[in-house]
């Protein structure tokens, strides 16, 4: 034998028992579950999403721009014992000109370095041993052979080279 209730009957069974196992709908359990099923403080526009992201953006640019700065800074000072004469300062920059190359070129574009490279080590004493800075040869070597890769790719000699003579130019004698 089945029994039935009434649809009157039935809803206030399913009423009762909804009120028995949540509270009533006015008490603080209803409430608490509403803020619980409300995540409309998590949603957030899209303008406010591509604000953030630009400001992380902006934060690991300028994070790393310090870190190649810092690495700048400690790859070219110069540290004692300099060299004697200006030759073994220029000999030291074209070692850390070939280091340099040797750690970025790799297949057919390091074997064509190795095969050619005299005449550019040449070239960068001769421009070294011109600036008759010993400080700024050291530099050069320095900075060429420490230089890290993840911030001076193969095509950034120049700016090294920048860096030396900014930071150990030779001043020009007064005027007599």
């Amino acid at each position: 034998m089945s029994r039935s209730c009434s649809p009157r009957a039935c809803a206030g069974l399913v009423l009762s028992l909804f009120v028995a196992a949540c509270g009533s709908p006015k008490g603080d359990r209803g409430s608490d579950m509403a803020k619980a099923l409300d995540n409309s403080k998590n949603i957030t526009d899209h303008a406010t999403q591509v604000d953030r992201m630009k400001k992380l953006e902006r934060k690991a640019e300028a994070d790393a721009t310090k870190a190649k700065d810092d690495a700048l800074a400690t790859i070219t000072t110069v540290a004692a014992p300099l060299p004697a004469d200006i030759e073994a300062a220029c000999a030291q920059a074209s070692a850390g000109l070939d280091a340099f190359k040797q750690q970025r070129l790799s297949g057919p574009e390091l074997e064509r370095w190795n095969a050619t490279k005299e005449p550019d080590l040449r070239k960068l004493t001769e421009a070294c041993k011109a600036t008759g800075s010993i400080e700024r040869g050291v530099c050069l070597g320095s900075a060429l052979a420490k230089a890290p890769i993840e911030f001076f790719p193969d095509a950034a000699q120049p700016e090294l080279e920048a860096a030396c003579e900014k930071r150990y130019a030779v001043a020009a004698p007064p005027p007599a």
